[in-house]
This record gives C-alpha cells, sequence and structure tokens, in this order.
C-alpha cells in the first residue's frame, strides 16, 4: 500500500481510490461571491448623507455599498466602498436621473457582501442625525434610543454596528455641535 499526496491510496493490486470526494479549494473561491439567478438584478437605495464623511451612499439589496465617484446633470457614477491600500474592489454602478435606473458595471465585487447593511447605514445616520440635534444628550443614551427605535431581533449580523463606534461617532458630532468652552471673561452666551 503507498500513500499518495496524503489523500489517495493505491494498492499494488487493484487501484482504489478511497478519499475522491475529498479536493482543495482556493481561499480566494469563497472570497469572490457570485450573484445568484434570483438576485441578479438588486435593488439600489440611496441613503442621504450615509457615509462616515455625510456624503451620499448607494446599498443594494445584497449588502453591498458604493460611493459617489462622480456626476453629471443625467448620470451619477458610483463606486464599492470597499477601498481599503491591501483590497480595492473595482465594482461600480451607473445611475441615470430620467428615468431614475441603476445599471451595474462589468467587474464585479471581489469580496464576499454583507446582507442587512442597508440596515447599519440608517443607523449609523440616525445616531449622528440626533447626535446633531441633542448635542447635550449623553451619546450613549442616543445609541441606545436610536438601537431600540431600529434594530430587530431577525436581522442579519451585518444590520449592527460596533456600539462603541456609534457612540464614537455621535460624541465627535456632539463635540462639533457644542459651543466652544470659553477661554476669557470676554465671551458672548448665547
Amino acid at each position: 500500500m503507498v500513500l499518495v499526496d496524503n489523500s489517495i491510496i493505491v494498492t499494488p493490486t487493484t487501484n482504489i481510490s478511497f478519499h475522491e470526494d475529498v479536493f482543495e479549494r482556493s481561499m480566494e473561491e469563497d472570497m469572490v461571491c457570485e450573484p445568484s439567478s434570483a438576485t441578479t438584478v438588486p435593488e439600489f437605495t440611496v441613503v442621504k448623507s450615509g457615509s462616515q464623511k455625510g456624503k451620499d451612499k448607494l446599498v443594494d439589496a445584497n449588502g453591498y455599498t458604493y460611493v459617489k465617484k462622480s456626476s453629471t446633470e443625467r448620470k451619477v457614477y458610483w463606486r464599492c466602498s470597499i477601498r481599503t491600500s491591501k483590497h480595492r474592489c473595482g465594482a461600480t454602478v451607473i445611475q441615470t436621473m430620467y428615468p431614475d435606473e441603476f445599471v451595474t458595471g462589468k467587474i464585479t465585487h471581489n469580496h464576499p457582501s454583507q446582507p442587512g447593511k442597508l440596515h447599519a447605514v440608517i443607523q449609523r445616520k440616525e445616531v449622528k442625525d440626533v447626535a446633531i440635534s441633542n448635542p447635550f444628550r449623553s451619546a450613549r443614551v442616543i445609541f441606545e434610543e436610536v438601537a431600540n427605535k431600529i434594530l430587530q431581533e431577525d436581522q442579519p449580523i451585518y444590520s449592527r454596528e460596533n456600539p462603541e463606534n456609534l457612540i464614537r461617532a455621535a460624541n465627535r458630532i456632539r463635540e462639533k455641535t457644542r459651543p466652544k468652552d470659553p477661554r476669557d471673561l470676554d465671551f458672548i452666551v448665547s
């Protein structure tokens, strides 16, 4: 009996393969997410002020997110929001204004989708909006109020952002909207 490649056992009398069903897959194959036939035409939602910098964000029904690349009078060009120095996704979407249509680009995503991402984007936007309107309330209270209003138990994992990140974002917004602390006795009371 001879062991070849740790998976196939060959005997001198018969050629029997005991582990024919074992095969190797690349990690990249797991990372690339092919669209299923049921969701080939995803629905798109534009979230106003949905990005971290307060710009518009496009979210499709599969869980991919896009940020605005450029725009003209009739079209808006969106690119995938996954753009780190080590991993750049080249997927794009073109939005035509009249009629309002979305057309996906030729390049597909090279990363898995995040189902439920729309809820996370909306939650971040709501936390920031409430923090702007209430700069003297606690950030944790703001987060808990928004989370109780928006989140549900049966939503996917990507619909929930890290609470500490949202609290920090609310604190940054609150700090910008609060009046500055007086430095001397000549300050204006508003």
